[in-house]
């Protein structure tokens, strides 16, 4: 079952940020990033910033496709910077478990991301 999906795109300058809602695993990542290219295929983003506030449930596996979802981005958005926001604990301690957290930006606030980002 795949219960994962964007809820909204919306462009700030540079930065688009994408709402992702659900459950985060690595099958239902494989949809996000298919609906997410569908969406910006006509978009030039320079910048993005995965909102996540409205995920409620990761594991291991989601975390291994957030970074294959990272480097579909970059292969399209060359220079381009990705960022995290409104993280729940225990995806911020599964970043750091599997020691991907580095890649990452994790934004405290829309606000911050906007000024680094957009």
């Amino acid at each position: 079952m795949n219960n994962a999906y964007i809820k909204d795109i919306s462009q700030a300058g540079n930065l688009t940020i994408v709402r992702l809602s659900g459950s985060i695993t690595f099958e239902s990542l494989s949809t996000v990033q298919k609906e997410y290219a569908e969406a910006t295929k006509a978009k030039k983003t320079q910048n993005i910033l995965f909102d996540m506030k409205e995920v409620y449930q990761t594991d291991s596996a989601g975390i291994a496709g957030l970074v294959d979802l990272l480097r579909y981005m970059k292969s399209n958005h060359i220079n381009g910077k990705v960022g995290l926001l409104n993280l729940s604990e225990n995806m911020r301690s599964l970043l750091t478990i599997s020691k991907v957290g580095g890649i990452f930006k994790d934004y405290e606030s829309r606000e911050e991301a906007l000024e680094e980002l957009g």
